[in-house]
């Protein structure tokens, strides 16, 4: 029967060293069935789901899972990241796409095998603008100024216009150069 004085550092008693932390786990509750237990005792006892490992040990009357082999399909094989890695130093700026065609192989693939397996880093050449130094200064010092203004306590109204053509009406809004702008009156 179940001896209740059975506690989990009694189970665990053996060597964790020769096997992995999910060998163990499956050892410990093939010790606790074998002591008596209930999967029930079992799983408050350890606070996992055990009856598949239960189950596997009364059918093989082992705990130990079965032999694994790679896919035979697999993608990433050292030949394949091999010429990966020669293509993309013959030609770094090729997008990942090409690398795809010319391999036949899925974009998440390729994506996995470059960031992962090969350690770098893809990115996308953008253009823009450089801020130089001298620039930066003269935006910064005209941004403090407007903020400054707009913080003080003068009554100065300050009018932003842009100045946009209406294509449609050939009309113009704001303030052009043959003409000048006019504030409509004051609805009531």
């Amino acid at each position: 029967m179940v001896n209740p004085s059975t506690t989990l550092d009694q189970v665990n008693n053996f060597s964790v060293s020769s096997t992995t932390m999910e060998q163990a786990k499956r050892d410990s509750i093939v010790n606790l069935h074998r002591a008596g237990h209930s999967p029930g005792n079992i799983t408050k006892l350890l606070g996992m789901t055990v009856s598949r490992v239960i189950a596997r040990y009364e059918a093989t009357r082992t705990s130990t899972l079965k032999a694994h082999s790679p896919r035979s399909d697999i993608k990433h094989t050292p030949r394949f990241l091999a010429g990966l890695k020669q293509s993309i130093k013959a030609n770094p700026g090729k997008p990942m796409s090409a690398l795809t065609k010319d391999r036949q192989v899925a974009r998440s693939t390729i994506s996995k095998a470059i960031k992962e397996d090969l350690g770098y880093k893809s990115f996308v050449l953008k253009v823009r603008h450089i801020l130089t130094d001298s620039q930066r200064e003269i935006r910064v010092t005209n941004g403090t100024r407007l903020l400054n203004s707009l913080k003080s306590t003068s009554r100065h109204l300050r009018l932003f216009l842009i100045i946009k053509l209406s294509l449609w009406t050939g009309q113009s809004t704001g303030e052009t150069p043959g003409g000048s702008f006019k504030i409509p009156p004051r609805s009531r």
